[in-house]
């Protein structure tokens, strides 16, 4: 600023005297102008626009110093507060490119010059939202890679005035190749078979790009392939190994490849063997029929065909298809690979059939289309011993009295008895395996005896008598546990009551007058003791009825043709028919639950045995051969078992012996399936082998 002449006006721009940068900041070098005025003269300073008028007044020393002082305040003043011009925000720099993979975020830090000092607002934009979304938050801008490519994000700054500024920078999102995850296990194919493998678990695109999928054989003689989606299938031609390389592409042409092996195999073929024969051992009588169960399975790679197999017997452990065949043709149904199915078969034997001879018999099968190994073929030897005993003979009670008279539960649970083992006979009850014997009467005065179940299984009724001398016995039945015993009949000498199967009556011996010329005679009565009835009436004895499953016949001993033999009659008494007609001693008749057979005792071979036969009295069996006495046989409600009474350990114990498998006429002879099979087959005995 030059001069300024008395009363003349000057110009100064703001700033013309700074020593700084700043175009609007503090008065710096303005002192020395104001002591210039005050040495010269007195000023008045008053605002124009932007800039500054400095106007000469006066001139005069003796005013001189209060002048100076003066306008040095009011150009400071003038200087400092009243000269201002607003700027916009400014960026401090550049900012670089960002490089972000898709699905991750930067955050970059953004800044600008606020020269006013009064803050600034920031917001961002991209200039491509599918490649990059950019938001400001604070200071910061933070960047989202969406997919592969390159968008500008751009900032703004706002400060409050409307003022803004702006910068701008790349953002590049790297397109990635895709990768291998899963590995590829090896495929194993037959020949003319396909293997195929979903791809979608064996690469990984990082950038969620779809990706397409290429493969190549290295042996198309060995296998093919072929692409389908995200699936390749290998077709096997040929024998051999061919590496299958799969190639993930995306759709920037980047790519991924994994290899796997296929392994040609020649074609699967079946297998068929016995994989379980049971029994493996059995005990027969002569007359007697048997079961077997044989299980065939598949073990091979391919179905087989629908197969024929026949039954063989052979004179030693092993069986081979040159064994004689003992049966028709049995047809096999087709199995899948690793399938099963089970062959019921029932033998039976001849009734003149030796004891002691051995037996084997098994089944082979003839080789199927395509099978190999034919070694397997024909199954392991069943050991069949004709026998005429029963086995698995257990003793059921242990001490040295007196204990008789069996007779099972009907649901084969327990076996009450008779005993005199707390000094007279009282009726007791245990397991069937012997276990948990208890008492059910309990009287010093009476021996109790011949214990018969209800078919319900809720009461028992038996025979009671004085201790005294030539007491007459009467029928008796009380609850299963002991309680309410009531007495049914007030008539004669009363023995072996017996339950009608359907509950409604009771078959007993009576001796009414029981004189030395009275014989006993075989009644009936209802279960509650009315409506009492003679059935059999001749001058010798009829005596132990037992019923038949029916509830239409009933068995029973007799000795009207000089000995004791076993008859049976009609429930009105007609028809008595004997089973047993022989010079020996028969008695004690049990019919099977199936009504086919009847147990009794007989001493035919000199000493009482249990026996079996048919219910017509044919096909005779001994089952316990033995120098003993053995009695009082009882059927176990399933048939499978016999409990009788033996002396052979001394004095009279309860025996159980499991029976032999009986040929029956109402027997099935269908298969496990239920279709049925041919007839059944019947062994030759040892006396077919002499002809």
């Amino acid at each position: 600023m030059g001069p300024v002449s008395i009363g003349a006006t000057g110009p100064d721009e703001c700033g013309s005297h700074r020593a700084g940068p700043s175009r609007c900041g503090a008065p710096s070098g303005i002192l020395p102008e104001a002591e210039m005025a005050t040495r010269d003269q007195a000023a008045a300073v008053k605002l124009n626009g932007g800039g500054q008028i400095y106007s000469r007044v006066a001139s005069g020393p003796t005013r001189r110093r209060r002048t100076a002082v003066l306008a040095k305040v009011l150009l400071f003043t003038v200087l400092a507060g009243a000269c201002e011009n607003p700027l916009a925000p400014e960026s401090c720099g550049p900012i670089p490119q960002q490089t972000v993979h898709v699905g991750e975020s930067a955050s970059v830090p953004v800044c600008f010059n606020d020269e006013n000092g009064d803050g600034v607002s920031l917001s961002a934009s991209s200039s491509d939202p599918v490649v990059a979304t950019a938001e400001a938050r604070g200071s910061a801008v933070t960047v989202t890679a969406v997919s592969p490519g390159t968008a500008t994000v751009t900032v703004t700054a706002t400060d409050p005035g409307g003022l803004s500024g702006t910068v701008s920078f790349s953002v590049m999102v790297p397109n990635r190749a895709p990768q291998a995850a899963d590995t590829i296990s090896a495929r194993t194919v037959e020949v003319g078979k396909t293997a195929s493998v979903d791809l979608s678990a064996s690469f990984e695109e990082p950038d969620g790009q779809p990706l397409s999928y290429h493969a190549s054989s290295s042996d198309e003689t060995i296998a093919t392939v072929s692409v389908s989606g995200s699936t390749v299938t290998a077709a096997a031609v040929s024998v051999g190994t061919a590496t299958v390389t799969v190639t993930a592409r995306d759709p920037e042409g980047l790519e991924a490849t994994q290899s796997f092996d296929v392994t040609v195999t020649a074609p699967g073929t079946p297998d068929l063997y016995f994989s379980d024969v049971d029994p493996a051992t059995i005990r027969a009588v002569p007359g007697a029929g048997i079961t077997v169960n044989f299980t065939i399975r598949n073990a091979g790679s391919a179905p087989s065909p629908p197969a024929v197999s026949r039954v063989h017997q052979s004179n030693d452990g092993t069986i081979d298809p040159a064994d004689p065949a003992i049966s028709e043709h049995i047809r096999i149904e087709a199995l899948a690979p690793l399938a099963t199915t089970t062959i019921l078969r029932r033998f039976s034997f001849s009734n003149r059939a030796l004891p002691g001879t051995v037996v084997f018999i098994g089944m082979c099968i003839d080789a199927v289309t395509g099978e190999q190994d034919t070694e397997n073929n024909c199954s392991d030897a069943v050991r069949i011993t004709i026998t005429t005993t029963g086995y698995g003979i257990v003793r059921l009670t242990d001490n040295s009295v007196a204990d008789g008279s069996p007779a099972w539960s009907p649901d084969g649970a327990q076996i009450a008895f008779e005993s005199n083992r707390d000094i007279n006979f009282e009726i007791y009850v245990m397991n069937a395996d012997g276990s948990g014997v208890a008492r059910r009467t309990n009287s010093a005065n009476d021996d109790d005896f011949s214990p018969a179940w209800s078919p319900d299984g809720r009461r028992i009724a038996f025979s009671s008598r004085s201790v005294l001398p030539s007491s007459p016995r009467f029928i008796l039945a009380m609850d299963a546990d002991g309680t309410g015993p009531t007495r049914l009949n007030d008539l004669g000498d009363a023995h072996n009551p017996a339950w009608s199967p359907d509950g409604r009556r009771i078959a007993f011996q009576l001796a009414p007058h029981m004189t030395s010329d009275d014989d006993a005679e075989v009644y009936l009565m209802n279960a509650d003791g009315s409506g009492v009835s003679q059935r059999t009436d001749n001058a010798d004895n009829d005596y132990a009825p037992t019923w038949a499953p029916d509830s239409y016949r009933i068995a029973f001993v007799s000795d009207r043709g000089g000995d004791p033999d076993i008859y049976v009659m009609s429930l009105q008494g007609t028809g008595p028919t004997n089973l047993t007609d022989n010079d020996e001693n028969d008695s004690a008749p049990a019919w099977s639950p199936d009504g086919h057979r009847i147990a009794f005792v007989s001493d035919r071979d000199g000493d009482r045995d249990i026996y079996v036969m048919l219910a017509d009295g044919t096909e005779v069996i001994n089952l316990t051969v033995n120098a003993d006495d053995d009695s009082a046989p009882a059927w176990s409600p399933d048939g499978t078992r016999i409990a009788f009474v033996s002396d052979r350990d001394g004095n009279p114990e309860i025996y159980v012996m499991n029976v032999p498998v009986f040929r029956s006429v109402a027997a099935s002879r269908q298969d496990l399936t239920g279709r049925t099979r041919r007839p059944t087959i019947f062994l030759p005995g040892p006396e077919s082998n002499r002809r």
